[in-house]
C-alpha cells in the first residue's frame, strides 16, 4: 500500500462521512413518518459504509506503515552488503597492488641478475 491509496482512502472516509451528515439531516427535516424511516435506514447505510471506509483505513495505514518499516530494513541491509562489498574490493585491489609489485620487484631482480652488478657488465 502506498501513500497515495492511503490518501484516497481518507478522501472516501470524508465523503461517506459528509453523507452521514446529509442522511442525518435528511431524518431531522423529514415531514412525514415515511419520509423520516427511509432517511434513518439511509443514514444507517451511510453509517455502515463510513464503518468500512474507515476500517479500509486503518487497514491501509497499518499495511502503510509495514511497508515503510520493511523498506527502511532493505535499504539498511543493501548498505551493509554494498559497505561489505566496497571492503571486499577494496581488499581485492590492495592484495592485487601487492601483488603487482611484487611481481615488478621480481622482474627486477630478474634483471639484476641476468646483468650483474652496474659496470661489470662485459668487463673481463
Amino acid at each position: 500500500v502506498e501513500l497515495a491509496k492511503v490518501d484516497e482512502l481518507k478522501l472516501h472516509v470524508q465523503h461517506t462521512r459528509d453523507a452521514v451528515t446529509v442522511a442525518d439531516v435528511q431524518v431531522a427535516t423529514a415531514v412525514s413518518a415515511e419520509d423520516k424511516a427511509d432517511a434513518e435506514q439511509m443514514a444507517m447505510a451511510e453509517r455502515l459504509k463510513l464503518g468500512v471506509a474507515f476500517s479500509a483505513l486503518e487497514g491501509a495505514k497499518e499495511v502503510y506503515a509495514i511497508n515503510k518499516k520493511a523498506r527502511k530494513v532493505r535499504v539498511a541491509d543493501l548498505d551493509r552488503t554494498a559497505s561489505a562489498e566496497h571492503d571486499r574490493l577494496e581488499e581485492l585491489f590492495e592484495l592485487d597492488r601487492q601483488h603487482f609489485i611484487a611481481r615488478l620487484h621480481a622482474a627486477a631482480d630478474d634483471q639484476h641478475l641476468r646483468e650483474g652488478p652496474r659496470g661489470t657488465r662485459g668487463a673481463t
